[in-house]
C-alpha cells in the first residue's frame, strides 16, 4: 500500500489499506493512511470516519489527533476541532502551531476572549508580532473594549522602538 502511494497509485494505495483494515479491524496505522488518502479527495466525511476511529485505537497519537482537528474544522465542526487543538496545545505547549490553531477554533465557536488568552501565551513564547498584535487589536475593537485595543497598539509601537534601538 505504501509503495502504491508513493508511485502516485492512490486508489491502488486505498484498496490495500482496506485489505489490511478488512484482515485487522484495528490496524489503526491503516485507518490513518485512508484517511489522509480520503483527505487529498476532498471527502472529508470519509476521511473523519477512519482518523477518528485511528484516534480512537491509538488516542496518544499526536498525528491522528492533529488530522482528526484539521478535518473537523475542514466540515465546520469548531466545537470538535476546538476539544482537540485544545488537547494538542495542552500536550505540547511549545507547539505554537497548535495553539494559533487552538485559538482559531475558540474564535470559530465566538469565544473571543479565549482565543486573545492563548494569543498573550503565543506572545510571551515568540515575542511580540505586528501580525498577532494586529489581531488581538481587532478583537478587543470587536468586544467593544477600545482601551485594551490601544494597549495593542501602543505595546506594538514599543516593541518596534525597541527593535529600531537594537539596530543602531
Amino acid at each position: 500500500a505504501a509503495k502504491e502511494r508513493s508511485l502516485g497509485n492512490i486508489d491502488k494505495a486505498l484498496d490495500y489499506y482496506s485489505q489490511c483494515i478488512h484482515i485487522d479491524g484495528r490496524n489503526h496505522a491503516a485507518m490513518y493512511e485512508v484517511a489522509r488518502i480520503y483527505e487529498e479527495k476532498k471527502k472529508y466525511n470519509d476521511a473523519l470516519f477512519f482518523s477518528t476511529s485511528a484516534s480512537q485505537l491509538d488516542p496518544s497519537n499526536e498525528w491522528y489527533k492533529l488530522l482528526s482537528a484539521d478535518l473537523y474544522t475542514a466540515t465546520r465542526k469548531m466545537a470538535e476541532a476546538e476539544v482537540l487543538y485544545g488537547q494538542l496545545y495542552r500536550e505540547h505547549p511549545e507547539n505554537l502551531d497548535y495553539a494559533l490553531d487552538y485559538a482559531m477554533a475558540l474564535l470559530g465557536n465566538n469565544k473571543i476572549q479565549e482565543a486573545i488568552k492563548v494569543y498573550d501565551e503565543v506572545e510571551r513564547q515568540a515575542g511580540t508580532s505586528p501580525e498577532l498584535t494586529m489581531e488581538k487589536q481587532r478583537l478587543w475593537l470587536k468586544l467593544g473594549k477600545t482601551d485594551k485595543a490601544a494597549a495593542e497598539i501602543e505595546k506594538l509601537i514599543a516593541s518596534d522602538k525597541e527593535i529600531g534601538r537594537a539596530h543602531v
